[in-house]
């Protein structure tokens, strides 16, 4: 409160949904926020819980109540899509729950594509393809008809970023031959095309609680 009295302006990239206060939105207002960011993660309760966020729809729903009430003109909520077990019945219920959303304050969703990092719980796990991953951006598209605004990250990197991600040492000369090419999707693909067939094995074989629940949601 007193760096906000005090005229400056405060910079915060994303909050935590549920632990968002009248007096927190009310600061943020006043020191120059206009948008809001909260991370939602999974695009719907089930995946959510597999994935271990404690974020639920009440405290999205309360969120953009937050946001309205504060004078803030906007509500950002990034999600992740493509994670395993996930399915068109989620990205369904992810359309019903934005334009819910939307009715209470404007809104805007932020994609990026579940990739697997090495020594994580989902370690090994297959990239959805960027085919699939551009269908169901299509549907969710096509769902929120223009009445929720959609800024995904394009799969295709999100498919660059899984090669670099679950790769040996090998795919840094990969790497290295595509930005000297340019550095262009095709130039990428065109490098990693040239590597061996990916056999590293995931970090272990013990499957996490997270794993667990995501087999058991499959």
């Amino acid at each position: 409160a007193a760096i906000v009295e005090s005229g400056r302006e405060i910079g915060i990239s994303s909050l935590r949904a549920d632990r968002l206060t009248p007096e927190l939105c009310r600061l943020l207002r006043a020191s120059g926020h206009r948008t809001l960011t909260v991370a939602s993660d999974g695009i719907s309760e089930r995946m959510r819980l597999a994935l271990d966020r404690k974020i639920s729809e009440q405290n999205l729903l309360h969120a953009a109540e937050l946001v309205a009430a504060s004078g803030m003109r906007r509500m950002k909520v990034y999600e992740m899509m493509g994670a395993p077990g996930e399915t068109d019945d989620d990205a369904d219920e992810l359309i019903r729950f934005a334009l819910e959303l939307g009715k209470i304050v404007r809104l805007t969703l932020t994609f990026s594509t579940f990739v697997a990092k090495r020594n994580t719980p989902l370690d090994g796990r297959p990239f959805m393809g960027v085919k699939a991953a551009e269908a169901r951006l299509a549907r969710i598209r096509r769902g929120l008809e223009g009445k929720v605004e959609l800024r995904p990250q394009p799969p295709k990197w999100a498919y660059v970023e899984y090669e670099l991600a679950s790769r040996g040492p090998e795919v840094g000369y990969a790497a290295r031959d595509a930005v000297h090419a340019g550095g262009r999707y095709r130039d990428w693909i065109q490098a990693l095309e040239k590597l061996p067939p990916n056999t590293r094995p995931a970090c272990d074989g013990i499957l996490s609680p997270k794993e667990r629940r995501l087999r058991l949601v499959q």
